[in-house]
């Protein structure tokens, strides 16, 4: 009887040894799993980190391309006092009117996506964006 306990026993604890050899080959494999998880995940956030810079640097070539287009333009406008005003050009075919970005609808209440230039400055009149022009022009 007491050897019949013994070997009852003795299966039982060999059986949860393989139970625990098992449970730890499975938690090997999920550690393995969530590794290449996490290394993914760091992957997109380095990702967007670019991505986020690189939002940033073409906001700023395009302000400063808009900047320049409104100076060159406020130039061609306005006549310099010793040169001669060149002869009426003949009228150009129609083309779609194109706005300046000053000139575009107010967003404003309406959400913009993260790093667009559009919010990083404030709407200005007509008048105020000539004199802020003005100011520069004299500067170059």
């Amino acid at each position: 009887m007491l050897t019949r306990k013994i070997e009852i026993t003795e299966k039982k604890i060999d059986a949860t040894e393989q139970a625990l050899i098992q449970f730890s080959g499975a938690v090997s494999e999920y550690a393995k799993h969530l590794a290449s998880h996490t290394s993914a995940i760091q992957s997109l956030a380095e990702a967007s980190q670019e991505l986020k810079k690189g939002a940033a640097e073409q906001n700023r070539v395009l302000t400063m391309i808009i900047d320049d287009v409104i100076i060159n333009q406020r130039k061609q406008e306005t006549p310099h006092p010793k040169e001669e005003v060149p002869p009426p050009t003949p009228p150009k075919p129609e083309r779609p009117e194109v706005k300046l970005a000053h000139e575009m609808p107010d967003l404003r209440g309406k959400p913009l996506p993260p790093g667009c230039a559009r919010g990083q400055y404030q709407k200005l009149t007509p008048h105020e964006i000539l004199e802020k022009w003005k100011v520069r022009i004299n500067q170059v």
